[in-house]
């Protein structure tokens, strides 16, 4: 399993709903300098259209794996740059600059897969929508400890509303703040809030930045709102990840139970990687995550007998502030 110095595991699981049409991608990278771990989640509203010169597929379906792509060969370009490679371990930083640079390879990508998808008879997008090619993003980079970092390094990138966490210890975090008129977690999963940025063709986007130093053993991992979206509050999605993950013997089990855990849920496509840092011990995170189903079980029950009364309030007066704790 190799040293909390190095990654111990990685995961991710991936479904749409419509076969060879799902609108989400998923990316995951690992080397011995950094790990990546990335989720796009195309939009369907205003990425409907279909473009013949890319075998009619949607704009939200083609959005999502240039996105994924162009994340994909940015931190190629990172990993095998002498300032962070090998030949210099420890010696990159992460910063505001690389999501600068991340926001403006991703409109460059864009702009240049909406020209090539132009129609011949030079039509234009007819739809009330103004965003072409949209697709949400959240990305995560992990660096380890060095010379350099005492501990952990979990940077997340992102726009819309899908999500980075880290679970530690302490329980699930939500380091990502969504995109959406609708601001806190639990209020937004039975609100109809509207996205208030996206990545998309031509946009004037924001690529949000934050970085968070991980001092003890964690998960981090990203998900879209198929994983999410469908469980009545964070707590209860909470619960239900560290059902499938600790139950599991081994990590493909992992997969295959978390896979099943959304499946059973979602309406709309999803797509989870995670990354696992726990050191040398295999079963590090079966204790932590049984350690915290303790504590979770007892909320679980109240909310099954006291239905969205008990929630509300949980969430308000018992979750919130530790849900949130590293945002």
């Amino acid at each position: 399993m190799g040293n909390i110095d190095s990654l111990t595991q990685s995961l991710a699981v991936y479904s749409e709903k419509l076969s060879k049409r799902g609108e989400d991608a998923a990316l995951l990278m690992v080397n011995d300098t950094a790990s990546l771990a990335g989720v796009f989640d195309g939009l369907g509203g205003s990425g409907a259209r279909s473009y013949s010169r890319a075998g009619f597929k949607s704009g939200a379906y083609l959005a999502s794996r240039i996105a994924a792509m162009t994340v994909r060969d940015w931190f190629k370009s990172l990993t095998e740059n002498s300032a962070f490679g090998s030949s210099a371990p420890g010696s990159f930083d992460f910063g505001e600059g690389e999501a600068a640079e991340l926001k403006k390879l991703l409109k460059d990508s864009l702009l240049k897969f909406k020209a090539a998808l132009k129609e011949e008879n030079g039509s234009r997008l007819k739809s009330s929508f103004s965003k072409e090619l949209p697709t949400t993003m959240a990305v995560q980079v992990v660096l380890p400890p060095s010379e350099r970092r005492k501990y952990f390094k979990a940077n997340f990138l992102w726009a819309g509303d899908s999500r980075g966490y880290i679970f530690d210890e302490d329980g699930l975090h939500q380091i990502t703040r969504d995109d959406n008129d609708v601001t806190d977690p639990f209020e937004n999963i039975s609100a109809d809030g509207k996205m208030t940025n996206v990545i998309y063709a031509g946009g004037n986007f924001t690529v949000h930045f934050r970085s968070v130093p991980m001092k003890k053993p964690f998960l981090s991992f990203v998900a879209s709102d198929g994983c999410f979206g469908y469980f009545s509050s964070p707590m209860e999605f909470e619960y239900h990840l560290l059902k499938a993950l600790a139950g599991a013997a081994n990590f493909r089990e992992a997969e295959r139970r978390l896979y099943d855990c959304f499946e059973a849920r979602a309406e709309d496509d999803f797509s989870f990687a995670g990354l696992f840092y726990y050191g040398d011990e295999p079963d590090v995170f079966r204790k932590q995550a049984e350690n915290r189903l303790q504590k979770l079980e007892p909320l679980i029950a109240r909310i099954r007998t006291g239905g969205d009364e008990a929630r509300r309030a949980i969430w308000q007066e018992e979750y919130r502030a530790g849900y949130l704790s590293l945002q």
